[in-house]
């Protein structure tokens, strides 16, 4: 089947890309913005196309990039499942994925991306360019693990977390959902919903 990506934006960008090393075609992009679709892919138009006798044919995934709430990505998947239509789960050909670790429906592994043994990546999630989820990690849906960010053994992530680029959580820790850990971050402690920034992580003002 061919994918209908669901946003646009430089993240839809990237996304196309992995699709394409997948091997796969991306049958055009869904956005609100009339038009809005990255050089090389077709506006299919908003998100009402999903109900179209062509929808039938395609599988979905959301595009939309995740520099804070998940909201967004939230709402855009769940509007995916109320049309019924599938979801597209991608694998870049250049990323890891170790043996019996899961990534779920509709999310995506882009290009060097590692999900180590046993690591279980939920639902509508991105793990980034080099991101690596270690192994026996847990991270719930609607997560954007981001660029070069680093989940250790046995780490929990509930939902709709972002973990920012080059951020690191030591092994065995929770971070609650709906937390947003700053770029380059470290974390040492179990953490609740909030900013996080800093090494340590400790909580913005």
């Amino acid at each position: 089947m061919k994918i209908v990506l669901v946003g646009g934006g430089g993240h839809c960008l990237a996304c196309a890309d992995v699709i394409a090393a997948a091997g796969r075609e991306a049958a055009g992009v869904l956005d609100a913005r009339e038009g809005t679709a990255p050089a090389g892919l077709a506006w299919l138009g908003d998100d009402r196309w999903m109900a179209s006798p062509e929808a039938a044919a395609m599988e979905f995934i959301v595009t939309v990039g995740q520099t804070g709430s998940a909201d967004l990505r939230r709402r855009l998947f769940e509007r995916i499942l109320a049309a019924g239509r599938p979801l597209a789960t991608v694998r870049s050909p250049h990323a890891v994925i170790g043996r019996e670790a899961q990534l779920g429906a509709g999310s995506i592994a882009m290009h060097r991306a590692v999900l180590n043994a046993n690591a279980r990546v939920g639902r509508n999630c991105i793990v980034n360019t080099g991101a690596i989820v270690e192994h026996d990690a847990v991270v719930a849906d609607h997560c954007h693990v981001s660029t070069g960010a680093i989940l250790n053994g046995g780490v929990i992530v509930e939902e709709g977390v972002l973990v920012g680029s080059g951020a690191v959580v030591l092994q065995g820790l929770r971070i609650g959902a709906g937390a947003i850990i700053g770029a380059g971050a470290v974390v040492t402690h179990d953490l609740p919903a909030g900013t996080w920034v800093g090494v340590p992580a400790r909580r913005q003002a």
